[in-house]
Formats: C-alpha cells, structure tokens, sequence
C-alpha cells in the first residue's frame, strides 16, 4: 500500500493517483482525497463514474470515506470499453483516468463513452484532441478521439470513441519552446441557447483579443440532450512538431446547471470567465505562461517514457504533481 498525503489536495492530484494505481498496480490511500470530495461535492458525480467503472470491468475498488479515498486496482487488460457516465461528470476525466495504463499495453484498446463531452469540471475534448494528444506524440505515446455527438453538463447524451496505441517512447523535445504563436482562430458552440448569446461572445472576443470575426466560427447543436455553451481560442505554433503544427486549445466551459441540477446560466459570469480566457490567451501568445494544467498533465507521461522534463516545475501545484509521481516511479 502507497500512502499518498496531500496536504492541499486537489482534482488533478486525486485523478493522476488513481491512474498511477491502475498503471502500477499498486494499492493507493489518498490521504486528503475523501475531505476534497466531501468539500467539492460536485466531483462526487465524476468519482462515482470511476467506481463505477471499476465494478463492471472487475478492476479492484474504490473505497471513500471521510479522510481518505483507497484504491485496490486490477484492470483487466488492453480490449474494447463501453462506458456510461452520469449527467454531471466528465468524458475526459474517464479517459484521462485510463490513458496511462492503456498506453502501457502491447495492443490498441478502444473506449466507447456515452456522457458529457463539454464539462466544466475537465477538458474540452477540443483539447485533448487537437492539443494534449498532439503533445503526446512527441514523447511516442498515440491516442485518436473521435466526437461522435455533443454532450453537455447537466443532460449528458454525448458519445466519444478513443482508440490508444501501445507506446512507442521516444525522446521528447522541449515542444513549448517554440518562438512564435499566434491565434488562428475562436469557436463558439451553443445549445438550446439564443444566437444573439454567441453573438455576444463572438464581439466580447474580437475586442479583447483583436480576432477578425470572419475567424470566430458558431456552432449551434441542434441533436444534443440539454443546453451548453463552449468558447475556444486556436492558437498555432510556427514552428513543426512531428511534420504538423502544435495547436493550443485554451477554452472555457459555460456551466448551464450545477450538480443538483439546478439552472444557473449567468450571461454576466459567463462574461467574466471569456474575460480570464483573453488573459490566458494574451499570456501564452506573448510567451509569459504556459497555461499550469498543461505541464501538469504532461508530468506523468514524461515519467511513463523515461523522459527528463524540460520545462520549469518551480510552483505549488508541480512540485505536488512531482510528489505523486515518484513513489510509484522509484
């Protein structure tokens, strides 16, 4: 048993645990992790999922209770998942759960997942699509997503496939290096919501971020369950990452309902997360600050490929991510 002590625990943290446990099959406490479910109730939907998951494909268990979350983890093997997920989770947070471990096999695996694909409680799959499988790459590890029907928080009625290929580790460059960035481009999808909220959006973002409106594309779902709202900044690296641009995705989630389901769009909150959006995205183009959640992410991969991490991992949040990723890596 790994005892993990997070003193200041967060989702990430918790999440990158779990997937340490299943790839290592080892048996983890989370010390911290039961009171961070207990005080951010609306991840408790996310984790049941993986409870859940772990039940029907007889994979160990997951035990909450008030201080600690304990895994006892053995997955079945590489194959074919078809997954179900509740209406206030997360389709990422399952894969990014299983990524690791389903990397590590000898034959490809494919996850079927029905549930919610734009979440404000993870990624967009935009992101792990278009930049964080991209990212990957370099390091040898191959994973494709397919969208197959939007999903939104609160309704659920979305559809993913993602297929992951065994690793073929490679040395990986320093890929946030690049000198030159630039935005490409913004995406703004709606559902069950007026045009005239895109509308909005789409000028809110061309005055911050000087985007011409002939670059800012409006997606209207008409076949999803529920209302959601995405907006999403395309940025392109000039220089070539595996004979292709590097694409960032930076993005932000508008929450139609929280966890008890109740309806709290808010136009003028929504306002101010397009707002932090702009800084994130101005901090990145001017080189100041590769979004934190990125290099987070990354960590375990590079571990997983035997890589030397290359960026700085001088803040609170690295050097916990850090901390979890060595006991399981010694």
């Amino acid at each position: 048993m790994i005892d993990i002590a997070l003193q200041d625990p967060d989702w990430i943290l918790i999440r990158q645990v779990l997937s340490l446990s299943l790839l290592k099959n080892r048996s983890v406490r989370i010390i911290g992790g039961g009171r961070f479910i207990r005080e951010n109730i609306a991840y408790k939907p996310v984790i049941d999922d993986f409870i859940n998951i772990f039940q029907k494909f007889k994979a160990g268990e997951i035990i909450i209770d008030e201080e600690c979350i304990t895994c006892n983890s053995q997955w079945p093997g590489f194959g074919i998942f078809n997954i179900e997920s509740g209406k206030y989770s997360s389709i990422t947070e399952i894969i990014l759960l299983l990524l690791p471990l389903l990397l590590s096999y000898d034959f490809r695996s494919v996850l079927n997942i029905r549930g919610v694909t734009n979440s404000p409680l993870s990624y967009t799959g935009s992101f792990l699509s278009e930049t964080f499988f991209s990212i990957l790459e370099g390091a040898g590890l191959f994973a494709g997503y397919v969208l197959k029907r939007y999903g939104f928080y609160g309704s659920g009625g979305g559809e993913v496939e993602v297929r992951v290929y065994p690793a073929e580790p490679a040395v990986a460059e320093n890929i946030f290096a690049n000198d030159q960035l630039s935005i490409s481009g913004a995406r703004i999808i709606i559902s069950g919501l007026s045009p005239a909220v895109a509308k909005r959006q789409r000028d809110l973002l061309s005055e911050k971020l000087h985007i011409d409106e002939k670059k800012i594309c409006t997606i209207e779902v008409l076949d999803s369950d529920g209302m959601g709202n995405s907006v999403q900044i395309f940025i392109e690296s000039g220089e070539k990452i595996n004979l292709f641009p590097l694409r960032f995705v930076l993005y932000r989630e508008m929450a139609a309902y929280n966890c008890a389901g109740d309806l709290i769009f808010d136009e003028n909150e929504n306002f101010k997360l397009l707002e932090e959006l702009a800084k994130e995205t101005d901090r990145l183009i001017n080189r100041l600050s590769i979004p934190e959640y990125i290099l987070r992410e990354y960590l375990i991969y590079l571990f997983l490929t035997g890589n030397e991490v290359l960026f700085n991992t001088d803040t609170e949040r690295l050097r916990a991510t850090l901390s979890i990723l060595r006991p399981f890596f010694q």
